[in-house]
């Protein structure tokens, strides 16, 4: 017979509150990012195409992750990071090129970067 020593119930909902906490805060941080976009650079587009950057960036890291194994894929991570800024900036958001959409396109970025 295989026991189980569960935490007290009195950890479960500290650590129940931590994570409600972290969620919350996370959350702010991301909806706080997109209307500081939106007011600023007045649009959202730049925001929006950051964080697809970050996504296409991740892809390709988990991809080469698995094909090539975890030593390839930690040299990796950096140049694939910056190619998909790459082509996301010179294909979707051209037209984020001035200070304003661009500090978006950054915080968009971060904001998903945020959530892994």
């Amino acid at each position: 017979m295989i026991t189980v020593d569960l935490p007290a119930p009195a950890a479960l909902e500290a650590a129940s509150a931590a994570f409600t906490f972290a969620l919350v805060g996370i959350g702010i941080l991301i909806v706080g990012s997109a209307v500081a976009a939106a007011t600023w650079a007045r649009s959202l587009n730049g925001w929006a195409l950051g964080g697809v950057s970050f996504v296409l960036s991740q892809t390709a890291q988990v991809v080469t992750l698995f094909l090539f194994g975890p030593l390839i894929a930690a040299f990796t991570s950096a140049p694939l990071q910056e190619a998909s800024r790459a082509i996301i900036l010179s294909t979707a958001a051209r037209g984020v090129r001035d200070t304003r959409p661009s500090t978006a396109f950054g915080f968009g970025h971060g904001a998903i970067d945020l959530l892994t």
